[in-house]
């Protein structure tokens, strides 16, 4: 948004919004407004989405580790398979 052909410029944007009274920033690539009478923490919400996405990756990590382990053994196994096929 703000680069790619048909979008405004990203400065235009954040103008329209600042004329309607409402407070932006960019968060993770995201775009997020909120009106200013609500006095928004922005910076809290970062410190937030980055808490989850941390936790989300650290509670994950057992099993992806064991899919990527498992997703390597069986790339090896059908490259075995197909390698006696082709002789």
């Amino acid at each position: 948004m703000g680069v790619q052909p048909g979008w405004p410029p990203l400065t235009e944007i954040l103008a329209t919004l600042s004329r309607a009274e409402y407070a932006a920033a960019i968060i993770d690539d995201v775009l997020v407004a909120a009106p200013k009478a609500a006095d928004p923490d922005f910076y809290a919400l970062y410190e937030s989405s980055r808490m989850v996405e941390v936790s989300a990756v650290f509670h994950l990590w057992p099993q992806i580790k064991r899919a990527s382990r498992l997703r390597a053994a069986m790339d090896s196994l059908v490259t075995r398979v197909r390698d006696k096929v082709r002789n």
